[in-house]
């Protein structure tokens, strides 16, 4: 009886720490390039930029920052509101 379990969740165990592995750094945040602090990984669609709905990218919630989805400062003007 034993072995029978230990075959159905062996695949389970074996891919548990692979996908988390994948979860943990997949969900990393960039930092803002003006202050540091880490980019919100959610961020309401009423303060999106044209630019962010077109191209994706953040606002930084502690310092208004615009970066693109690489954490990259973006210029004023380039497709704003």
């Amino acid at each position: 009886m034993d072995d029978q379990l230990l075959i159905v969740f062996m695949p389970l165990l074996m891919f548990v720490p692979f996908f988390l592995f994948l979860f943990m750094f997949g969900l990393r945040r960039p930092d803002c390039p003006d202050c540091g602090r880490p980019l919100p990984l959610l961020q309401s669609p009423f303060t999106k930029t044209r630019r962010q709905w077109a191209e994706g990218g953040y606002l930084c919630s502690n310092c208004g920052c615009e970066t693109d989805r690489a954490g990259q400062k973006v210029p004023p003007g380039s497709g704003g509101r």
